[in-house]
């Protein structure tokens, strides 16, 4: 089927033009809009597909999407690539044109090739220029994304051209994290699956990286194994409104099919086209690269090449997650008085500068570094957490936790870590430390041989300057410790029913394995020590449950119920009330 790309547009045109896709179109009906297009070339020629908003007027200038496919799409089809995924069909959908009327181009990549293959490249800019010299363009709103292979062309175009793209979503992609500061000023969503095993997330994890080492605040969507503080999903619409810049989402239930959920995100493709080009460099904030608190009216001086316009000045008091208008101005862009008390206090509080056009679009942005601001209030401390290393399955005897804790009245801080082994139990307190107001990520060592065995545990944190209480924590991981031994890892849940679960005074079993009529059934119920509660021989009847009876003397509980028949174990977990 690999090399067989007919058939596979075949079969993905039959299944996609019988059902309607998450975004609520008929894929066929969408790709049927983008006309067949080929570019001759002196380097390498492409055939490539383009759609042309309904009703196009020359008397308005539209935005352009460019998309790029994965390895699976390379060919000469001319379908595949925009048949497959909804890459290019999600920006093409009748309700999103309503909203944003914009042209789709979708080149194909030649078997053998990549995007970053030079001729493959200059081919494709070739294509833009052309569409630019034939449609009334926006060239302050070209867009680029791509998966997979893609992904990795996008990175590399926004390397090759970073003068040309106002904003790019990659996707499952990778690339050279070192040149992330040539480009840093176009505003980028990257996304990846946490369970990739064809591009390892820990590409997208070093790009991301790479941009806070430039002290580029980075939003977190998704609680993954290294971050969980995330901006919530009834929240995601801020990340328009504040004019969020830099976020990524990691997907941990997907492997390398990512953009299923990408591309059927409207917030992500809202926020692409609420992206103008922005100019690299073309202000700074002049101030040192210190942490320092701020009192009272402080001057924050610029470096620009602009002498006069607009300019705004945000501020955000949860490390970039959110901002909040401070001052916006007209004239001389050198420098602009802050009235400090009238912020929040905030351990780290960061300030972004905006230049503006006539038409208040930004063009420009520069990052501060981070101010104590501690005014008469109490502030409410500040607590991240996240790790150097993958934590699942715990092994170590301890495992080094990393935390950023601040606090602007810079008080004492205690840091207390709580454990649960699963879900239906709740928390314990296991240690607590001290802690201080650092812009450096301070390490703790977590103990984690004394703590109960669990597949689904998980740590939680809370920092406390005795006045205000916040909370982070990981996300689940497995404790592989004081796993008891006669408890035998949990296999073949899937083929047996018990019901109810939770339950009281009997347990009914019922399983998809194959039986003979008469057969024994062995039944065996455990505690999470390991201790035997109770074992008894039933016999099956074909089409009949088997019915265990709970005693008066098992207390409420987790228990693991094992079943062993015709040289078969089956073990389930069940709830005893």
């Amino acid at each position: 089927m690999k090399n067989c790309p007919f058939i596979r547009y075949a079969t993905v045109v039959l299944f996609l033009s019988a059902i309607l896709s998450l975004n609520g179109y008929n894929q066929a009906d969408v790709t049927s809009k983008f006309l067949y297009k080929y570019h001759p070339s002196a380097a390498v020629s492409l055939p490539y597909r383009l759609f042309v908003p309904d009703n196009y007027d020359t008397l308005q200038v539209y935005p352009v999407v460019l998309t790029l496919h994965g390895l699976g799409e390379c060919g000469t089809d001319n379908e595949i690539h925009i048949a497959l995924n909804h890459i290019a069909t999600c920006w093409a959908d009748s309700s999103f044109q309503s909203k944003h009327p914009a042209f789709i181009v979708s080149p194909q990549c030649p078997v053998g090739s990549d995007w970053t293959t030079p001729g493959v490249k200059s081919s494709v800019f070739e294509i833009l220029d052309s569409l630019m010299a034939v449609y009334t363009i926006d060239n302050d709103r070209i867009y680029v994304t791509g998966l997979s292979l893609g992904g990795n062309g996008t990175w590399d175009y926004l390397a090759s051209y970073p003068g040309f793209f106002a904003a790019a979503i990659p996707v499952c992609g990778w690339y050279d994290s070192s040149t992330v500061k040539n480009f840093s000023h176009v505003p980028v969503w990257n996304n990846h699956g946490g369970g990739d095993n064809t591009v390892p997330v820990s590409n997208s994890r070093n790009l991301i990286m790479a941009y806070e080492k430039l002290n580029i605040p980075v939003v977190y969507t998704h609680c993954n194994d290294f971050v969980c503080k995330t901006i919530s999903q009834d929240k995601q619409y801020r990340l328009i409104a504040d004019n969020v810049d830099y976020v990524y989402s990691e997907f941990k239930n997907l492997g390398h099919n990512a953009w299923d959920s990408a591309y059927t995100d409207t917030t992500i493709l809202e926020w692409m086209f609420s992206k103008r080009k922005r100019i690299h460099d073309i202000i700074t904030i002049t101030d040192p690269k210190e942490y320092k608190p701020i009192t009272h009216n402080y001057v924050f001086r610029f470096n620009s090449p602009v002498d006069s316009g607009s300019l705004s000045m945000l501020f955000s008091n949860d490390l970039g997650y959110s901002w909040e208008l401070v001052e916006k101005v007209t004239g001389s862009i050198d420098s602009l008085e802050v009235n400090t008390e009238l912020l929040p206090d905030s351990p780290f509080g960061l300030f972004k500068v905006q230049l503006l056009d006539s038409s208040g679009n930004t063009f420009g942005a520069g990052y501060s570094w981070y101010y104590n601001i501690n005014n008469s209030a109490n502030g409410i401390p500040l607590l991240r957490y996240k790790t150097a290393n993958r934590i699942s399955p715990v092994s170590a005897d301890s495992i080094p936790l990393l935390f950023l804790t601040g606090d602007a009245e810079e008080e004492p801080l205690d840091l207390m870590v709580y454990f649960k082994n699963d879900d239906t139990s709740g928390y314990s307190l296991v240690h607590t430390f001290s802690m201080e107001t650092s812009l450096q990520y301070q390490e703790r060592y977590i103990k984690m041989n004394d703590l109960a065995y669990g597949k689904k545990a998980r740590l939680k944190f809370e920092l406390t300057d005795q006045v205000h209480h916040v909370f982070d924590s990981t996300d689940y991981f497995m404790n592989n410790h004081n796993k008891p031994s006669a408890i035998p890892d949990y296999q073949n849940e899937d083929e047996v029913w018990i019901f109810p679960n939770p339950a009281r005074d009997e347990i009914y079993i019922n399983t998809s394995a194959p039986l003979a009529e008469g057969e024994m059934m062995k039944v065996t119920l455990f505690d999470l020590t390991g201790r035997m509660i109770l074992t008894e021989n039933k016999r099956i009847r074909f089409g009949d449950s088997v019915t265990v009876r709970i005693p008066d003397s098992v207390k409420s509980g987790i228990y693991l119920l094992r079943l062993h028949f015709n040289d078969t174990v089956i073990n389930k977990k069940v709830l005893i009330e």
